[in-house]
């Protein structure tokens, strides 16, 4: 809701470009903040002044460092390029295959002898080229599967005979 409010209101968006690194102030600032409180709190219980300072504290902290990284995304990565285009298309994709795919190569790897962290690295490594491969080479060039996957069908360009020819150049007299 609040995502939907901001990018709706064209002034906020530009307050939020401008205060970015305010809010990253006050974020550092409420974070140690909570480091320092939750040592006194920790154990606070419902009801009491302690349980509501923090996690009073904890909610503005978490806002600051969503304006923080809201400004800082809308300054910085307000961009169009190649790649940012042909991510976009592959969200919706990596997002439906993502869990299956992890599932599959994570039980498998699991099993292996091999410490946790070499595990981690193997299943999301082998995890994200698997999801690359099936979207590269079947979701994203077979318009039945594009539509599946909620990406619009690819429009096939028909070449006619007029586009084929040469156009005549203009008469100079």
């Amino acid at each position: 809701m609040y995502g939907f409010l901001i990018l709706s209101h064209d002034g906020l968006q530009t307050r939020l470009k401008k205060s970015w690194v305010i809010s990253l102030g006050l974020a550092l600032t409420s974070t140690v903040a909570i480091f320092f409180a939750n040592k006194d709190y920790s154990h606070a219980i419902y009801g009491t002044q302690g349980y509501a300072i923090i996690n009073g504290l904890f909610g503005i902290t978490a806002w600051l460092w969503v304006v923080t990284i809201f400004g800082f995304g809308m300054k910085y990565f307000n961009i169009n390029n190649k790649f940012i285009s042909y991510a976009n298309e592959a969200v919706l994709p990596f997002y439906i295959l993502h869990q299956t795919v992890l599932l599959c190569v994570g039980f498998f790897v699991t099993q292996w002898q091999i410490s946790s962290p070499a595990k981690f690295a193997i299943i999301s490594l082998s995890s994200l080229c698997v999801i690359f491969v099936f979207y590269e080479f079947l979701i994203r060039r077979i318009n039945f599967l594009r539509i599946l996957f909620g990406m619009k069908p690819r429009q096939i360009e028909k070449k006619t005979e007029s586009a084929t020819k040469k156009p005549i150049p203009a008469n100079p007299y």
